[in-house]
């Protein structure tokens, strides 16, 4: 066996994927592939290092000596036969990714000293580093908060619990300010007390100027500051790690499959609000819970389509997926199983909706939407369900008005999607699994 397939086999023997271990090292996946195929070899201290993360020996790796019955090559001795080697072959051990070349910037917070500069064939002379630069990152102590487990899981930390309750405090946050701001400006503009006597007068105008003068404007100005504050939190957590926010190139196939089962996702809450439909019948419970969401909904009715399109399905499915898929489900898939991840996900997702029928029938969608997440390494598929399920679940409902040909036919064309959804959900787990078994 080669060096970079006996890498690839106690790699997998570990459970570990290329990113993984890549990350462990702080190094680029693509370093790993290279060792694995043969186009490139690691150096001393890589090797040093894969071996006590594989728990494997040198000599098992450079396949020097038998590794039953003699006792293991020490690190000594292990510079010593290099430098012998490359001594008569005259040909420098390092790979060409990592010889003799300056590396990341030194960082004083990363390790407090930098050590010895060891050169292993007398004929090759690495010039000193520049000025502002350090060893190779895997030379150098890893912190306790980087330390990473063995299945390449980060352990627990207070960050996994405090980043998601501080981002989603700071995403009502500036809901709230920017809807105060609105509120003064209306009042200064409008008679409030006329919005106050539709309101206690229950009058079905009041949901609707409560929409079109208060609540769109709100989510058209708050959800780009949303944004803008999560870009730069997640551009700040990708510096540092590369792994944090998935944005890898999707297969060809994940965004129809997205689509399939955005439209399954709007068949099961069609479901559900039609089971609340017939518990209100025979409830007073639930008759005043249905009665609220329908009164809250009824206020689109009548609203600019533009607006509530730019603010409803563009903006606030993008800053809810930076928020709910990009911070909260990476941290717990940071430190936790990817099933746990998109459990916990969709939870929190669906919980903050507030009102009882929105958190049930959003639940289904939240888990999808932190599955197709992980699945496809990509925040892109989850942004196309979530504006796909906004439009065609407030927009396009108000397009079509009570047209009772069309909503029947709409209807029975999302309960088809259904069973179409989940047969496509299977597909896409099926390709994660697949390419996760490959890599």
């Amino acid at each position: 066996m080669t060096l970079g397939e006996k890498i690839k086999e106690a790699r997998k023997q570990r459970g570990l994927t290329q990113e993984q271990l890549a990350e462990t090292m702080t190094i680029s996946s693509s370093v790993i592939a290279k060792w694995e195929s043969g186009a490139g070899l690691p150096d001393v201290d890589s090797i040093k290092l894969l071996a006590r993360l594989l728990d494997v020996s040198i000599d098992y790796l450079l396949g020097s000596r038998e590794a039953k019955g003699k006792p293991e090559t020490s690190e000594s001795d292990l510079q010593m036969t290099e430098g012998e080697t490359m001594s008569e072959n005259k040909q420098p051990f390092f790979s060409q990714d990592t010889s003799c070349r300056p590396q990341q910037p030194y960082d004083p917070g990363y390790a407090q000293v930098q050590l010895p500069l060891q050169s292993f064939d007398p004929g090759c002379v690495q010039e000193p580093f520049p000025h502002g630069y350090a060893y190779p990152p895997q030379n150098l102590p890893v912190r306790p908060r980087q330390r990473i487990r063995p299945n390449g899981k980060h352990y627990f930390s207070a960050r996994t619990i405090v980043y998601p309750i501080v981002f989603i405090i700071a995403h009502f946050l500036i809901q709230l300010l920017v809807g105060v701001f609105v509120v003064i400006f209306y009042i200064g503009s409008n008679s409030f007390s006329s919005l106050i006597n539709m309101a206690l007068d229950m009058n079905p105008e009041f949901m609707r100027e409560l929409w079109q003068s208060i609540v769109i404007p709100t989510l058209l100005y708050s959800s780009p500051l949303q944004i803008i504050t999560y870009v730069i939190f997640l551009w700040y957590q990708k510096r540092k790690n590369r792994q944090y926010l998935l944005m890898r190139p999707i297969h060809a196939t994940a965004f129809p499959l997205g689509l399939a089962t955005a439209f399954g996702s709007l068949g099961i809450a069609t479901l559900i609000i039609k089971l609340f439909e017939m518990l209100a019948k025979n409830s007073l419970v639930w008759q005043n819970i249905l009665g609220d969401y329908q009164r809250s909904a009824s206020g689109l009715q009548g609203v600019d389509l533009l607006l509530m399109t730019l603010g409803i399905s563009i903006l606030v499915p993008i800053a809810e997926e930076l928020l709910f898929r990009g911070i909260i489900t990476e941290e717990i898939r940071r430190v936790a199983p990817d099933w746990l991840a998109i459990l916990l996900g969709g939870v929190i997702f669906a919980l903050v909706h507030g009102n009882i029928v929105q958190i049930l029938y959003v639940l289904p969608l939240g888990l999808l939407l932190s599955a197709f997440y992980i699945w496809t390494n990509s925040i892109w598929v989850p942004i196309l369900i979530h504006v796909v399920f906004n439009f065609f679940g407030s927009v396009f409902e108000i397009l079509i008005g009570e047209n009772e040909i069309v909503q029947t036919i709409y209807i029975i064309f999302l309960i088809v999607m259904i069973p179409v959804g989940i047969f496509c959900t299977f597909i896409m787990n099926r390709m994660f699994r697949k390419n996760k078994k490959r890599s």
